[in-house]
């Protein structure tokens, strides 16, 4: 028994998805470590929204403030654009001392204090 294909609708048809202002994909990256810090993750996650911004990506990302590797705050502003890359940054406790203890209230103080941030950004692909 033969079966037909499945009808095609024509193009003008077909559900179109909702108009944007910006023909742009929009990115949103959350991670606790950016530029400036000078070692490991934080130049892995500044390397890939750089080279995705100037692959046309419309890159924002939601970090915490610089401290790493010397376990302290360095001053950074709030909100800075790092190359076409939209920064924001979020304060977070950083400890002095590596105990078990003392980075699970950095991780956790962290995600607290991005996730507003997050829930205020605009639709993302």
């Amino acid at each position: 028994m033969a079966t037909s294909a499945p009808a095609r609708l024509p193009a003008a048809e077909r559900p179109q998805p909702p108009a944007r202002p910006s023909s742009r994909r929009r990115l949103l990256v959350f991670g606790i470590n950016y530029a400036p810090e000078p070692t490991g993750t934080a130049l892995n996650t500044t390397w890939q929204t750089e080279a995705l911004s100037e692959l046309g990506w419309d890159v924002e990302i939601v970090t915490g403030v610089p401290h790493y590797p010397m376990w302290r705050r360095v001053p950074a502003p709030p909100r800075e654009r790092h190359g076409d890359v939209s920064v924001t940054r979020r304060r977070h406790y950083v400890p002095a001392e590596q105990t078990a203890i003392h980075r699970g209230v950095y991780e956790v103080t962290w995600v607290a204090s991005a996730l507003p941030a997050i829930r205020e950004r605009r639709e993302v692909d």
